[in-house]
């Protein structure tokens, strides 16, 4: 059952539909029990990335209940209950030797309004460094906009575009920096 789910997700919803039909190729020879969902999880994901090594494609599991989707109140909810127990997608800030500063990104990167104070306290604290490393190795991904603000400080505070989004059915979403330093 969920195998052919994540086929018709990938088959619906992946921006190349050749590779998506290749994608769903190698899942049709997953065999992983699906009764072990951590185990079914892990493996779905190694599949999915087997194609084309897209690190965007993942079967997460949650223990706890899918994360929600529509209901922006309950969306809202479950992003402050990561912030309380995840804290606020900056997980580390230091001034290591030789005026080097390392910024460490994750686990998930929240919306604005919780990563907009940290970025702008971690900003704050790293100012004057002569280099910067951004860890992201433990980062999965997370909100644009929030990607945007952090860039922004990096940037300064003329608007610069940094990619746009193309969807299957062809529509654009443009993301820029802010244009303000956070």
């Amino acid at each position: 059952m969920l195998i052919s789910e994540v086929k018709d997700l990938v088959r619906t919803h992946y921006v190349f539909p050749d590779v998506a039909s290749d994608i769903a190729d190698v899942l049709d020879r997953l065999a992983v029990e699906s009764t072990d969902e951590p185990a079914f999880a892990e493996a779905a994901t190694a599949a999915l990335r087997s194609v084309n090594g897209d690190r965007h494609l993942r079967v997460g599991h949650y223990p706890d209940g899918v994360p929600p989707e529509k209901d922006d109140e309950e969306v809202r909810a479950w992003f402050a209950s990561l912030a309380r127990e995840d804290g606020p997608s900056i997980s580390e800030v230091r001034r290591l030797d030789g005026n080097v500063g390392l910024l460490t990104v994750g686990p998930l990167v929240l919306p604005p309004e919780y990563v907009g104070p940290a970025a702008s306290a971690a900003f704050t604290l790293l100012q004057g460094v002569r280099r910067l490393v951004i860890d992201l190795r433990g980062c999965a991904g997370g909100v644009p906009e929030s990607v945007a603000l952090l860039v922004s400080h990096l940037l300064g505070d003329e608007p610069v575009h940094l990619l746009d989004l193309i969807h299957r059915d062809g529509s654009v979403v443009r993301s820029s920096t802010p244009g303000w330093p956070g």
